[in-house]
């Protein structure tokens, strides 16, 4: 599923939050046609210095439909695919492999949100796959917020300050779409829409400190076996929910000024 998304200016009022963006990366980009290699800077509005990085995998990343996770597509909705394509984690039994890409501009700042597909269907205790925001701030690397799925648990996850947390959300080999809202310098409220569903929120405080500077997906294997995990249309930053309503609200005093 493919959201279209523009950057606007309402009779002339700028929108300083998002005056960069939003940056949005896509699977059927033209980048990726002959598939998903470290250093790809496909999708549009990205910094040419902030290309895809992979950590060192056992098995490489593709590019790749995520009907091919679960039952396959017995539905016919395409799960989270745009143009049949989606972003493939590969992980090989007991391997671990990331993807990431930083954000742009960077920070992300209060007001901004982070949006992506995810679809991830696994089986064994050790078996995981995530989508991380994080910050370098500190001489190492800390997740601030995270979107999970365990092999032996039957919900998806959040990470934050208290730790990992069942969301109540049952897992499906559809897919979700995740909109992570920055509603304050620790502090962000997330809706996941489950693909066919009804969006659910959920808000806390973020784990760790710092700045969050970049996107991080992983998986980690759960055994003997190839085991997989996806994402796609990944969209960065755009107003939230609080960004929007003040913008509305100050499209609405023009307006009243002009009238």
């Amino acid at each position: 599923m493919r959201i279209a998304f523009a950057t606007a200016v309402v009779l002339g009022l700028a929108i300083p939050a998002a005056a960069f963006g939003p940056a949005s990366d896509f699977a059927d980009a033209t980048a990726y046609q002959d598939g998903w290699i470290e250093g790809d800077d496909g999708g549009t509005g990205w910094n040419p210095a902030y290309p895809w990085n992979f950590n060192p995998n056992l098995a490489p990343f593709a590019i790749e439909s995520s009907t091919s996770n679960g039952d396959g597509d017995s539905n016919g909705d395409g799960d989270i695919d745009t143009d049949g394509k989606a972003f493939k984690l590969v992980a090989l039994n007991a391997s671990v492999g990331y993807a990431e890409r930083y954000l742009y501009p960077v920070p992300l700042l209060v007001g901004e949100r982070v949006s992506f597909d995810f679809d991830a269907v696994g089986s064994g205790a050790t078996y995981y796959a995530s989508c991380s925001l994080i910050e370098y701030d500190g001489p190492a690397a800390q997740q601030r917020w995270a979107f999970h799925v365990a092999g032996d648990q039957a919900n998806y996850a959040m990470l934050d300050s208290a730790g990992l947390n069942s969301t109540g959300i049952p897992i499906t080999d559809e897919g979700v779409h995740v909109e992570f809202d920055l509603t304050g310098a620790n502090s962000y409220t997330a809706h996941v829409t489950p693909l066919g569903g009804a969006a659910v929120e959920r808000s806390g405080t973020l784990a760790s400190s710092g700045d969050i500077s970049s996107f991080v997906c992983a998986i980690g294997g759960g055994g003997a076996g190839s085991y997989a995990a996806y994402f796609n249309s990944v969209v960065v930053p755009e107003p939230g929910a609080l960004a929007s309503a003040l913008i509305a609200v100050a499209a609405l005093a023009v307006i009243g000024r002009h009238a």
